[in-house]
């Protein structure tokens, strides 16, 4: 139970979450350039869902690496709220036990 506590603490103290992905996407640009010998062109996009479609966002390099720490928190939230729920469930399944059911 501390565990939890102390890593919701965490949480509430970082808020700045996202949902999503960043995603490194390769390409060419289709000009005579390195790229069309093999050295494609690397871009960063923050992908999620939004109204059940994949979405896109570009992301210039100054935000990538905050985009990524965001979406990771995203991810921290939602493996805290499944811990949260596991403990929930064993508290009322003995809660019902005790009660002589």
């Amino acid at each position: 139970k501390f565990v939890l506590e102390s890593n919701l603490m965490k949480v509430i103290k970082n808020l700045d979450i996202l949902a999503g992905s960043v995603v490194i996407r390769r390409s060419k640009c289709g000009k005579n350039c390195v790229c069309n010998n093999g050295m494609k062109h690397v871009c960063y996009y923050l992908s999620s869902k939004k109204e059940g479609k994949t979405k896109n966002l570009y992301l210039p390099p100054s935000a990538v690496e905050e985009a990524k720490t965001m979406t990771g928190r995203h991810k921290r939230v939602k493996e805290l709220l499944l811990m949260i729920g596991q403990y929930n469930y064993e508290a009322l399944k003995e809660r019902n036990l005790t009660k002589g059911r």
